[in-house]
């Protein structure tokens, strides 16, 4: 007779319970925790009229301008003339352009998320980061 242990079926209960129990949790959790994609298509003007600092439609639009490619292949004018003039923050200086986007996206908004970018020897979009301060 093969050697059966009597904790292998319930275990294997317990095991499928707890799962059902704390699966539903955790996807709530990830759901209140994640904040959602921006699914506003990018709007060139409504990004050059934020002016106020409670406008966050920045936050709203960014996923589009980077997921479309929008900023490739764009020299440093033709950034400005897109995006307007950026906000000359200190705090990142390594990077060439810096747009404020609003405050972090997560259950605890201690610093603000910023978009940066830089330009190649060419003046030519190189890359770009969201950043938080």
């Amino acid at each position: 007779m093969p050697y059966r242990s009597g904790w292998g079926p319930r275990l294997g209960c317990f095991g499928v319970g707890l799962l059902l129990l704390l699966a539903p949790v955790a996807l709530y959790l990830a759901w209140v925790i994640t904040p959602p994609l921006p699914l506003r298509p990018f709007d060139a003007s409504d990004w050059r009229a934020v002016s106020r600092s409670d406008d966050y439609s920045r936050q709203e639009m960014v996923g589009a301008l980077i997921w479309d490619d929008t900023l490739e292949g764009r020299t440093r004018p033709q950034v400005l003339a897109l995006l307007g003039p950026d906000c000359e923050c200190a705090c990142f200086s390594d990077w060439d352009l810096v747009y404020w986007l609003g405050p972090e996206r997560n259950w605890l908004s201690l610093d603000s998320e910023w978009l940066v970018i830089n330009f190649d020897a060419a003046g030519r979009f190189q890359d770009y980061a969201l950043v938080t301060d």
